[in-house]
């Protein structure tokens, strides 16, 4: 394994959990009753273990953890991860807190290539991966040697629109716990075969009610896995089902958000998270097979917003807390010289959540933002420039993009979990929140498609991944007709200039791994590059401004951004802009009075912690 990247390693006690676990209410809580369509017997229920018995150490802190995709190795000594500097898998070494790459597919130049979730095998010799393919461009699912070798495609993509989550193997190494959607209402959990990829759907679910984790029981008999109860919640529900069959039945539900975190090794219980009893916290609920043998109670209190990673082989369990996440700044910028004339400050404070892609409003009075909480909890801020005006409109689904219209309202580019789950292009009526469907996208126009400031036209590029002969299109969403403005070499984001007549187009083009700057006239077509580079450089769209006479780009180098430019639409060379932060901006827009930006910009970091003392584990010993 090659090295990547070394970070700090730590070993912390308990008086050091973060100051925001505050005290509160604790001790146990009846959750459900039993589950007799498993004909399982439930033994008299153990002692409930002390709150005090249980010891939570941090074992690691450092910068960009990928926590919703990992696993820990059966020894505790690893934990999976994806290098986003190269898009390789990699494994956290918690003995020597350094991240350590798997594999070695190149730089983004090379191979635009990337792991995602990835689970141990029971030896923890190998590693399942969900892997996107460039040459098929899909996901697929390899396994793969913890020393990199034996790289195997266990299951191939069986098309674009295709996406998988790996999440547990099982004991005896035959079968992978995955969950696969495939649109059409097709999609499910599923046991995936080490062999030859057969696949045995165990649970099917809708857009709204997705699984967040699903758990193999030790034994292979069972998945527990966490929903919503309904479409109207937001909270989870804790599930059962037989692999061979049978009804889905509740563990755990009643009032409060319940997150499975993971089904002990020994079997004996499953941990999950809740926030009932006016706190969060781990608990635990003891099992016999998959039926309850007694109360779920409380193990440990005051545990705020962990990241389930998973278990070890002796009964430890390891999770994740994010500390800090990307933000959106706000800057004074001066164009006739060149500089940012203030310093960035952040929209929201760094314990909120996470904010992104932020937008002015044309006339300049508002900056809208997406705000996320979780990954079902996203909200649109909107924000007066002004003053202390705020409007928050909770958006429960996924956002790509916001997009002010000409008439002061707002579009939101999105998948609400409720419906089909197909992105679309919705307007928000900002004074009663309410929402209209403009356009469902196609497939293929998920990356590649922005509205015009009018709201009346699409431009999109039915072909995401661009090529040779690669068309931008103009749609007319009242008529639905189609007109073909240019053909171009490669593919990228499109920014529509402020009068809507011009667009700015990233194109990269594949076989010769150039990259240029494009601007597209609306009216006759006409293509004319304003810059490029070569790999394995890149460019990145950032914005026009107000006057529409420059446009605004960042280059970059092995996938970190390093430059901050302006260049002229009537051509000439860029000038740099200086002062820029050393976290350079993502998603920059320019204030219509050309005095201020916003960007994405901030650092992730977060930790790794353990909890010793559970029921089924082994004794706590020093590590």
């Amino acid at each position: 394994m090659k090295q990547a990247r070394t970070v700090l390693a730590l070993s912390v006690p308990l008086l050091l959990v973060p100051a925001f676990w505050l005290s509160s209410p604790e001790g146990p809580s009846a959750l459900v009753g039993a589950l007799p369509d498993l004909g399982l017997q439930a033994p008299t229920p153990k002692n409930p273990v002390q709150e005090s018995s249980i010891v939570i150490r941090r074992l690691w802190e450092g910068i960009e953890p990928d926590f919703w995709s990992a696993d820990v190795s059966p020894d505790g000594r690893y934990v999976t991860e994806t290098d986003w500097s190269t898009g390789d898998l990699a494994v956290l070494d918690l003995h020597e807190g350094a991240l350590q790459r798997v594999t070695d597919k190149g730089s983004w130049s090379e191979a635009v290539e990337w792991a995602e979730a990835s689970v141990f095998s029971p030896d923890g010799r190998q590693i399942a991966v969900n892997w996107w393919n460039q040459d098929d461009e899909g996901y697929e699912i390899r396994t793969i040697g913890l020393d990199g070798s034996g790289v195997r495609t266990v299951f191939p993509s069986p098309d674009r629109s295709f996406y998988s989550m790996v999440d547990s193997w099982s004991g005896d190494g035959q079968h992978i716990l995955t969950r696969m959607w495939y649109g059409a209402g097709r999609d499910h959990v599923a046991l995936v075969s080490v062999r030859d990829g057969s696949v045995r759907p165990l649970v099917e679910f809708e857009n709204w009610d997705e699984p967040q984790l699903t758990a193999l029981s030790p034994d292979g008999r069972f998945v527990a896995f966490d929903k919503p109860p309904g479409k109207q919640s937001d909270d989870h529900d804790i599930f059962v089902v037989s692999v061979d069959g049978g009804r889905e039945s509740a563990l755990v539900d009643g009032p409060g958000d319940d997150r499975l975190m993971g089904w002990a090794p020994d079997g004996s219980g499953i941990l999950f998270h809740s926030d009932r009893e006016l706190s969060e916290g781990f608990w635990w609920l003891p099992l016999a097979g998959a039926t309850p043998a007694g109360d779920a109670y409380l193990v440990r209190s005051n545990v705020w917003r962990p990241e389930p990673i998973g278990f070890g082989a002796d009964g430890r369990y390891f999770y994740g807390v994010t500390t800090q996440q990307a933000q959106v700044h706000t800057a004074g910028i001066d164009l006739n010289s060149n500089r940012l004339t203030t310093p960035p400050a952040a929209v929201e404070g760094p314990s909120a959540g996470r904010t992104r892609n932020g937008e002015w409003s044309g006339d300049g009075r508002f900056l809208a933002y997406v705000h996320e909480t979780g990954v079902r909890r996203s909200s649109i801020v909107v924000r007066s420039t002004t003053g202390d005006g705020r409007q928050v409109i909770p958006f429960d689904g996924r956002i790509r993009q916001l997009m002010w219209l000409n008439d002061g309202n707002l579009v939101v580019d999105g998948a609400p979990l409720l419906g089909d789950g197909r992105w679309a292009l919705y307007r928000i009526d900002l004074r009663t929140g309410e929402r209209e469907t403009l356009h469902r996208h196609e497939e293929s126009e998920n990356l590649r498609s922005v509205l015009s400031p009018d709201g009346r036209t699409l431009f999109r590029q039915p072909d995401p991944m661009g090529g040779s002969d690669n068309r931008i299109m103009a749609r007319d969403l009242a008529t639905g007709a189609d007109r073909e403005l240019a053909r171009i070499n490669g593919s990228g984001q499109i920014r529509p200039s402020p009068d809507g007549q011009f667009l700015m187009v990233e194109a990269w083009e594949r076989e010769s791994e150039v990259s240029r700057l494009i601007v597209v006239s609306v009216s006759d077509g006409a293509v004319q590059e304003l810059y490029r580079v070569d790999a394995p450089d890149g460019l990145s769209v950032m914005d026009w401004t107000s006057d529409g006479a420059h446009v605004l780009f960042t280059t970059w180098d092995e996938g970190a951004i390093r430059e901050l430019w302006r260049i002229s639409v009537a051509g000439g060379e860029p000038m740099r802009i200086t002062g820029i932060p050393p976290e350079l901006p993502h998603r920059l827009r320019i204030h219509p009075d050309g005095n201020r930006v916003a960007f994405n910009s901030g650092e992730l970091r977060g930790e790794v912690w353990v909890v010793e003392g559970l029921p089924g584990s082994a004794p706590t010993t020093d590590r």
